[in-house]
């Protein structure tokens, strides 16, 4: 009898062992193909940016936040496109409304500007902001365990306003007064 319980245990733990050792085979496996599937689509990220960063013109009309502002209705917004310090286009946002919605962001009134030019917003005629630095990226799709794959170029949503980098909203603290004078030529 002892040798049958002796054989039964071996046996035993033979298949635990085995069992074991098939799952962290296929654990592994699994890690591994993760693994290379990152280091796939950080090369296939990689190629599509320069892609991205041959695009010339901006076509998403980013949003820009406001914030610190408590009384911005849409009357109180005008936007100029600058390029090399001369105004190429500019709008100004009427609300013909009768109550008067006060906004806490916008989006870009342009249809289409190039990456290098600024954006110059100016909020209740008294504070200049001038948006810059725009840049797309390649975006990514994600799965339940990361990146799965790459999609098309998108619009970066941070940018440089006032000299401050890597900013999306507006408040009064980045704010350049109009006071002071215009560097930019405004004839169209």
């Amino acid at each position: 009898m002892k040798k049958t319980y002796s054989k039964s245990l071996k046996y035993l733990a033979y298949v635990v062992l085995s069992v074991l050792a098939f799952a962290g085979i296929v654990i592994g496996l699994f890690f591994f193909s993760i693994s290379q599937n990152k280091k796939q689509l950080n090369k296939e990220a990689s190629e599509k940016s320069k892609n991205c960063n041959s695009i010339l013109y901006v076509t998403e009309q980013p949003e820009i936040t406001f914030f610190d502002f408590k009384d911005i209705t849409s009357n109180h917004l005008e936007f100029k496109v600058i390029r090399n310090n001369k105004v190429i286009k500019d709008t100004v946002i009427l609300d013909t409304t009768a109550n008067k919605n006060i906004i806490n962001y916008i989006n870009i009134p342009f249809n289409s500007f190039l990456k290098t030019d600024s954006i110059l917003i100016t909020v209740h005629k008294e504070f200049h902001y001038y948006i810059s630095d725009f840049k797309h990226t390649v975006g990514l799709n994600y799965g339940m365990f990361g990146p799965v794959a790459t999609s098309d170029c998108e619009l970066l949503n941070s940018f440089t306003i006032n000299g401050n980098k890597n900013k999306t909203n507006l408040n009064k603290a980045i704010a350049i007064s109009v006071d002071k004078e215009n560097t930019f030529d405004t004839t169209k």
